[in-house]
C-alpha cells in the first residue's frame, strides 16, 4: 500500500507550522474575524464575530468580509446552500426543470480578494497559532448541495467546490479538505465546459492555497483543479484521488489531478498522487502553460498518454527537486508525455513508471505534428523506468544518471541515451541499484549519483533543501536526483569523485621537479599512479600528488592515477616532456628526439610534445601512430622535412636542394604506398580509409615545410573518411610551404586537399595529378573556406566537376603568382553557388578556364621542362618568368627559396609557380652583421669585418645588416669600394633575411668614422670611404648606407674618390667635415649619386660636395643645409672645359654660410635639368629653367631630415630626360628629387 501524503515525512508537518506561524500570524487590530461552525446560531453572518456567535453560512461570512478580514472555520463538513424559489403553482409543477437549471450554474464556494480563509479549528482558539496542525484538516468543503425545504433528495452535487473568477494573490484558502465536487461531469446534457475543475476552478484568477487536501473530485478536465489564464500558488497541498469522468471524458478528458490552460501555477512541497485521466495527464495536464513545481511528488497517476504529466501546444513546465514515480500509461509516456513543448528538469528523479511506449519520457511531435521544443535535464536520474523517446533530436542532458536500455523511437529504430557533460550510464541488468528500494528513491551509500551533480550548482538554482527537507548542498557538492544522500560518510558511504583532475601536461627543463595532483571526495580513497599504461605503476607514488624529481628524457610519458574506494576511478592523463626547441626524427630511431644521434622513430609522438617547437624529419618512410592512421599537425609546431638521413643538416636553411623530377636527394614524402627508401615517407599501411594528414582547429602557427604528400586513399563510405585524400582540414588555417600534393584519391570530394571552414596558406606548393570521384580534384573548399595559394602549381587533377578547384557555401580562395594547367579548360574551376568565388591575380591560367576573376592573368603555354615526366621547372622564354607580384609573396612571408631550394626573388622580380627560373648561378654573396664572428658565408656565420668581405675573392655582393661599422682603429683607416662588388646595407639585424626584406629606411646601416672618443671628432677617421687611384667603374656600388663622422685632413670627410666612377645609391652623407668637400670629394672622377642626400656636412670649400676636374651626376638627389666657411655651402666645382656636374630631378637648397654654388677657374657651366635651386645661388645656368620654382622655402624637412616639396608644386614634375646608366639598380625608397 502506498503511503498517503500525510504519512510521507514529519518535515512537511513542521513546515506547515512554520508557514502558519510566520506567514499568517495572529489578527491585527484593523481586521475583523468572522467565525463559522456547524453549530453556529447567528442568522446574520456579518455579526458572527466570535465562536459563541458563529454562523453556519460560510459563503455569507466570506461575502460579509472586507479586504484584510479573516474567516475562521471550525471542524466539520460544509455544503453549499442553494435556495430554490417556487413562487407559483407552475413553479412547483416544474420542479425537476428548476432543479436542473440550478445544477447547470457554476455553483461553488467563492473566495474573495483580501480575505484569508482558515480551516481546521476546534472552535475554542483565540489566536491563529493555536489551530491544530494535524493533517488532514478537520474542515471539509463538500460539493454536495443543500436545498432548503428538503424538496430535493440527497446526491446532487455542485459543478465545483471552489469557483473563482478575477482573483489575485490576496485571496487565501488555508487548511481545508476540498472533496465531492464535479456535478457537471455526469450531467446528461453535458458539454466539455460544464465539467471543468470539480474541486477548484480558477478563471483569470491567482489565489493562494496552503495546507489543503483536494481529494475525490471529478470533472471533464481538471478533476481536482482547473486553471485557465490563471497563476495560483499551491503550498503544502495534496491533490489525490481525483478523476476524469462523464459521457465525453473519453474524447478529451485530461488532467485528473490538475489541468492548466494558458496558466502558470506554482506548486511547492505538493503531492499529486493517485489521480486518473481517460486520455492525457493522469496527474498533471498542461496546454500552452508554464507551471513550476518545486519539491513535489507525482506518483500513482494513470492515463493513456502521460500517466504522470502531459504537456502539449508549446507548454514549458519546469520541475525542481521533484519525484515522478510509479505512474502508468496505456499508450505512451507513463512518466511524462511532452508533445511540442519545452521541458526543464533540475534534480529530479524519474523511476518505476510503467506501461506503453517510452514509459520514462516521451518528447516529440505528437499526433498534431507540431515541432517539439528543447528538453533540458540537469542533475536528474532516469532509472528503472523503461525506455524514453526524444524526437527529433536528443535531449540536452548534463550531470544526469541514466539506466542503460535499448531505447527506440516511435518507429522502433534504436536511439542513444542523451549526450552531454558529466552524464553516467548504469547497466540496469548488472550494476548495483542506486536507490534504497523500489519504493524508496533515496540514494544508498556508494550510489554513483552521490556528489555527481553539476559542480557549479547553487541553492539559487537548485533550492536550499531536497525533496525530504535535507540540505541540498553538502560540502559544496550536489547529488543527482531529488534526494541528497544523508549518510555519515563512513567506509562504504560516499563514492569516490574526482573533483580536480591533474593538469593536462607540462613541458619542463631537465633536472626539474614535477608534481601533478588529483583532488577527490569520497570515503577512504587510496591512490596509485601509473606511467603510460596499467602495467607500469610508478614506484612509491601512492598519494594524491605525483612527485618526480630530477626529471630526464627517460621520464617523458603519460601519467595517470587510479583512485579506489567503494568504487574506482581513473584520472585524466598528465603529459610530461622536456622543453626542447627542436625534436629530431629518423627512420628506425629509438631515442627521445633530443638530437640527430638521439633521434626518435615516431614522428607523431614528436609532433605531440607539449609547447611550441620544431620537428626535423630525415629522409625515410614513416607510419602515423595516431588513430585512425592519419598524421595530425599541431598549433605551435613547425615540421620540416628533407634532411639528409646519413649526415643530417643543422637547420632547414641548410637542407639540400631537391631535384623536382626525382625528388632526391632527401625529399620528405607523406604517402600511403611509396616504396622508395631515399625519401621521407609518411604512410598509412595498406589501402586504409583515411587521409594522409587530418587537421582540426589549427591556426597559422601549425607549419608543414618540405614534404611530398602522396598516395592518400580516402575511400570510406560516409562521414569524413571519403574526403580529402591527401589532406583534410576542418576549422584549420595551417601553413604549407615547399610541399607537393600528388596522386592522392578521394571517393568523395577533394582529391588533394579538402577544406571545411578552413583557410590554409600554401606557398611554393604543387598540387598535381590528384583525383576525386566527386568534385574538386585538386582542392575542395566548403563552408566559408578561403585558402590562399601563392606561387603554387595546379596541374593535371581530375574530378567530376571542378577538376582543379571546387567552391561551395561562401568559399572564396585566392590564387597569386600561380599556374593552373591541364584541367580540360572549362572544367578547371567550379563555384557551386552564387556566394562562392575564385580570384586569380598575376596567374597563368589555361585558356578555356572560366569561373574566376582577377587581374594580370596570362593564358599562354607555361613551357615546363618536362611536365609529363614530372619536371615543372620553367624553360627559357616561358611567359611565367618575371610575371609575378613580388609584393604579394613578401607580404605572405614567403621563404627565400623556391620549391627546388633555389633563390626565390631574382633582380627584384618573381616568376609564376613554385619554381623560379634560374638562368645563371646565384652570385656569391657574403654576409656581415655587427659583432659577427663567422666567415661571412651565410647569415648564420656572418662576419663582423666589412672590408674583409668586400676583399674576399669571387664576391659579387656583400649584404650588411643594420648596425654601426667603423673602418679601423687608426685615423688613416677607411672603407674601400671594389669593382664588381655591390655593398648593400639595410638588412634586418637578426634572422636570415632575404633580399626582399631589405629596407634601408627601416634598418639603418651606418658607416662611421667615429673610431675614438664618442662625441670628440678630433680623433675620427680622415675619410669614412676612400678610393684613390683605384680605377673604379660603375660596377663598384655602395647602396643603402648612412655615412657620417669623417673628419678629413684635406679633401673629403665622408667619401673621397679619385680616378674612379663608382655609384652611390640610397645613401645619406651627414655630419662629416673636411677642408674641401665635407660630405664628398672627387677628383678626376665621374661619380654617380642616385637617390642620395648630402645634408649637415661642413668644409672651408664645398660643404656638401667638392669636385675637381671631373663630373658628378646627381639623380633624384637632395643637397641642403651644408656649411662652407668660404665658398660653396652646397658644392664647389673646380671647372675645366668638358667637365661639369650634371643634375637631373634634383633638389638643391644649398643653405649655410658661403655662396650657394661656386665654380672657380674657367667659364662656369653647370648642367641642371629639371632641378629646384635655392634663390640667390650664384653662377648657375639652368637648362629648362622655371623661375617660378626658385624660392628659398619650398622644401620642408621632417623629423629625420627627409625633405618634401610644399603643396602647390604640382608643375614641378617635368619630363625626365633619358639618362645613360650602368646596370639596373635597386631603389626601395625614392628621395623626393622629382
Amino acid at each position: 500500500m502506498k503511503p498517503s501524503f500525510y504519512e510521507l515525512n514529519p518535515w512537511v508537518k513542521t513546515l506547515l507550522v512554520l508557514i502558519v506561524l510566520s506567514a499568517l500570524g495572529g489578527p491585527s487590530q484593523a481586521q475583523t474575524i468572522r467565525y463559522v461552525s456547524t453549530t453556529g446560531t447567528a442568522t446574520d453572518p456579518a455579526s458572527a464575530t466570535s465562536w459563541a456567535a458563529s454562523t453556519t453560512a460560510l459563503q455569507g461570512a466570506i461575502d460579509a468580509s472586507n479586504p484584510g478580514d479573516q474567516v475562521w472555520i471550525a471542524g466539520g463538513t460544509y455544503k453549499q446552500v442553494i435556495p430554490l424559489v417556487l413562487n407559483t403553482l407552475l413553479d412547483t409543477l416544474n420542479l425537476p426543470t428548476e432543479v436542473l437549471n440550478l445544477l447547470n450554474q457554476d455553483n461553488g464556494f467563492r473566495m474573495k480578494n483580501g480575505v484569508a480563509i482558515y480551516g481546521g479549528f476546534t472552535g475554542q482558539e483565540a489566536r491563529l497559532d493555536q489551530r491544530p496542525t494535524s493533517s488532514p484538516s478537520s474542515t471539509i468543503l463538500s460539493g454536495d448541495i443543500i436545498i432548503p425545504g428538503g424538496l430535493v433528495g440527497p446526491g446532487l452535487k455542485s459543478r465545483h467546490v471552489i469557483y473563482n473568477t478575477g482573483l489575485d494573490h490576496t485571496a487565501v484558502l488555508d487548511g481545508v479538505v476540498i472533496t465531492a465536487g464535479g456535478g457537471g461531469a455526469n450531467q446528461l446534457l453535458v458539454s466539455l465546459s460544464t465539467g471543468l475543475g470539480g474541486g477548484i476552478c480558477n478563471l483569470n484568477s491567482s489565489p493562494r492555497f496552503m495546507n489543503c487536501l483536494i481529494q475525490g473530485n471529478t470533472g471533464t478536465q481538471g478533476g481536482g483543479v482547473y486553471n485557465e489564464s490563471s497563476s495560483p500558488q499551491f503550498t503544502n497541498c495534496t491533490i489525490q484521488g481525483n478523476t476524469i469522468s462523464g459521457p465525453i471524458a473519453i474524447l478529451s478528458g485530461a488532467g485528473g489531478g490538475m489541468t492548466n490552460k494558458s496558466s502558470s501555477p506554482v506548486l511547492t512541497n505538493c503531492r499529486i498522487i493517485d489521480n486518473a485521466s481517460v486520455v492525457q495527464g493522469g496527474g498533471l495536464y498542461n496546454d500552452r502553460s508554464s507551471p513550476l513545481l518545486i519539491n513535489c511528488v507525482i506518483s500513482g497517476n494513470s492515463a493513456n498518454q502521460g500517466g504522470g504529466v502531459a504537456s502539449i501546444n508549446y507548454s514549458s513546465p519546469r520541475f525542481v527537486n521533484s519525484l515522478i514515480r510509479d505512474n502508468s500509461a496505456g499508450l505512451v509516456g507513463a512518466g511524462i508525455y511532452d508533445e511540442a513543448s519545452n521541458l526543464t528538469m533540475t534534480n529530479c528523479t524519474i523511476t518505476a513508471n510503467r506501461g506503453g511506449t517510452a514509459s520514462a519520457i516521451f518528447h516529440g511531435t505528437g499526433l498534431q505534428g507540431l515541432s517539439p521544443g528543447p528538453i533540458w535535464l540537469t542533475n536528474c536520474i532516469i532509472y528503472n523506468s523503461g525506455t524514453f523517446v526524444f524526437e527529433p533530436t536528443a535531449a540536452h542532458a548534463s550531470y544526469c544518471l541514466f539506466g542503460k536500455r535499448t531505447n527506440t523511437d516511435r518507429y522502433g529504430f534504436p536511439i542513444p541515451p542523451p549526450q552531454g557533460t558529466g552524464n553516467l550510464i548504469l547497466d540496469e541488468a548488472t550494476d548495483a541499484y542506486p536507490f534504497v528500494s523500489y519504493f524508496d528513491a533515496t540514494l544508498i551509500a556508494c550510489s554513483p549519483a552521490i556528489n555527481a551533480g553539476d559542480p557549479n550548482a547553487t541553492t539559487d538554482t537548485n533550492g536550499s533543501t531536497d525533496l525530504a527537507g535535507n540540505p541540498r548542498l553538502v560540502d559544496s557538492a550536489i547529488d543527482m536526483g531529488a534526494y541528497e544522500f544523508a549518510g555519515l560518510g563512513s567506509a562504504g558511504g560516499f563514492p569516490i569523485r574526482i573533483l580536480q583532475q591533474p593538469a593536462s601536461g607540462s613541458a619542463v627543463t631537465a633536472s626539474s621537479t614535477v608534481t601533478a595532483t588529483v583532488g577527490v571526495s569520497g570515503s577512504n580513497p587510496t591512490y596509485q599512479w601509473y606511467k603510460n599504461d596499467l602495467n607500469s605503476p610508478v614506484s612509491g607514488q601512492t598519494s594524491a600528488t605525483l612527485t618526480l624529481t630530477n626529471v630526464q628524457l627517460s621520464d617523458e610519458g603519460v601519467y595517470f592515477a587510479v583512485v579506489t574506494g567503494c568504487n574506482a576511478l581513473t584520472s585524466t592523463s598528465f603529459f610530461l616532456n622536456l622543453e626542447l626547441p627542436i625534436r629530431y626524427v629518423k627512420v628506425g630511431g629509438t631515442g627521445y628526439g633530443s638530437s640527430w644521434t638521439d633521434a626518435a622513430g615516431d614522428l607523431q609522438a614528436m609532433i605531440n610534445k607539449l609547447g611550441q617547437h620544431q620537428v626535423y624529419v630525415a629522409g625515410g618512410r614513416y607510419t602515423s601512430s595516431a588513430s585512425p592512421g592519419s598524421f595530425i599537425m599541431r598549433n605551435g609546431v613547425a615540421i620540416y622535412g628533407g634532411f639528409n638521413p646519413d649526415t643530417p643538416e643543422s637547420s632547414p636553411a641548410n637542407r639540400a636542394s631537391v631535384n623536382p623530377l626525382t625528388n632526391l636527394p632527401f625529399s620528405t614524402t607523406l604517402t600511403a604506398n611509396l616504396p622508395s627508401s631515399t625519401t621521407t615517407v609518411i604512410t598509412n599501411p595498406g589501402n586504409v580509409l583515411v587521409n594522409v594528414i587530418t587537421n582540426r582547429d589549427l591556426d597559422h602557427t601549425a607549419i608543414l615545410d618540405g614534404f611530398i604528400i602522396t598516395g592518400g586513399y580516402a575511400n570510406g563510405s560516409s562521414g569524413t573518411n571519403n574526403l580529402g585524400g591527401g589532406l583534410y582540414n576542418s576549422n584549420s588555417n595551417p601553413r604549407l610551404l615547399n610541399c607537393i600534393l600528388r596522386q592522392n584519391t578521394a571517393q568523395g570530394n577533394g582529391g588533394g586537399l579538402y577544406n571545411t571552414n578552413s583557410s590554409p596558406t600554401l606557398i611554393n606548393c604543387s598540387v598535381q595529378a590528384n583525383q576525386a570521384l566527386g568534385n574538386g580534384g585538386g582542392l575542395y573548399n566548403v563552408n566559408f573556406s578561403s585558402p590562399q595559394l601563392i606561387n603554387c602549381l595546379l596541374w593535371g587533377n581530375t574530378a567530376s566537376l571542378g577538376k582543379a578547384i571546387d567552391n561551395l557555401n561562401y568559399s572564396r580562395p585566392t590564387l597569386t603568382n600561380c599556374i593552373s594547367w591541364n584541367h580540360d579548360g572549362p572544367s578547371a574551376f567550379l563555384n557551386e553557388d552564387g556566394n562562392s568565388s575564385l580570384t586569380a591575380s598575376f596567374c597563368l591560367i589555361e585558356p578555356d578556364a572560366t569561373n574566376y576573376n582577377g587581374s594580370n592573368t596570362l593564358t599562354g603555354d607555361p613551357r615546363f621542362v618536362n611536365a609529363a615526366g614530372g619536371n615543372f621547372r620553367l624553360m627559357a622564354g616561358s611567359p611565367a618568368v618575371n610575371a609575378g607580384s613580388p609584393d604579394a609573396y613578401t607580404a605572405a612571408s614567403g621563404p627565400a627559396t623556391d620549391l627546388a631550394g633555389q633563390s626565390r626573388l631574382s633582380g627584384g622580380v618573381i616568376d609564376l609557380g613554385p619554381y623560379e627560373y634560374q638562368a645563371l648561378p646565384t652570385p656569391p654573396i657574403r654576409y656581415v652583421r655587427q659583432n659577427g664572428t663567422g666567415d661571412g658565408t651565410s647569415w648564420a656565420s656572418a662576419a663582423g669585418d666589412l672590408q674583409s668581405q668586400v676583399n674576399a675573392p669571387g664576391v659579387t655582393q656583400v649584404w650588411v645588416a643594420a648596425g654601426t661599422y667603423t673602418p679601423g682603429p687608426d685615423r688613416t683607416d677607411h672603407f674601400s669600394l671594389k669593382n664588381g662588388v655591390s655593398i648593400l646595407g639595410g638588412f634586418p639585424p637578426a634572422g636570415t633575411p632575404p633580399l626582399t626584406d631589405r629596407n634601408p629606411a627601416s634598418y639603418t646601416t651606418i658607416l662611421s668614422g667615429d673610431i675614438g672618443q664618442l662625441g670628440d671628432n678630433t680623433d675620427n677617421s680622415y675619410q669614412v670611404v676612400s678610393n684613390t687611384n683605384s680605377g673604379l667603374d660603375g660596377t663598384a656600388v655602395l647602396e643603402g648606407f648612412l655615412i657620417t663622422g669623417g673628419n678629413g685632413n684635406s679633401g673629403g670627410g665622408g667619401v673621397r674618390i679619385e680616378n674612379g666612377s663608382p655609384r652611390l645609391v640610397n645613401c645619406l652623407l651627414t655630419g662629416n667635415r673636411a677642408y674641401q668637400g665635407g660630405g664628398l670629394y672627387t677628383a678626376y672622377s665621374s661619380l654617380t649619386l642616385i637617390n642620395c642626400t648630402l645634408s649637415g656636412n661642413t668644409a672651408d670649400y664645398g660643404g656638401g660636395i667638392y669636385t675637381s676636374r671631373g663630373t658628378v651626376v646627381v639623380i633624384n638627389g637632395l643637397i641642403r643645409d651644408n656649411t662652407a666657411t668660404s665658398d660653396g655651402g652646397g658644392y664647389v666645382h673646380q671647372q675645366q672645359w668638358g667637365h661639369q656636374p650634371a643634375q637631373r630631378n634634383a633638389q638643391r637648397q644649398l643653405g649655410g654660410p658661403g655662396r650657394g654654388a661656386a665654380q672657380p677657374g674657367q667659364q662656369p657651366q653647370s648642367g641642371q635639368q629639371y632641378c629646384l635651386c635655392q634663390w640667390g645661388s650664384h653662377y648657375v645656368r639652368d637648362q629648362h629653367q622655371q623661375p617660378d620654382l626658385r624660392h628659398s622655402h619650398q622644401l620642408l624637412p621632417d623629423r629625420v631630415n627627409r625633405y618634401r616639396l610644399q603643396l602647390g608644386l604640382g608643375q614641378f614634375d617635368g619630363q625626365q630626360l633619358p639618362l645613360r646608366q650602368p646596370a639596373p639598380f635597386s631603389a626601395p625608397g625614392r628621395l623626393p628629387g622629382r
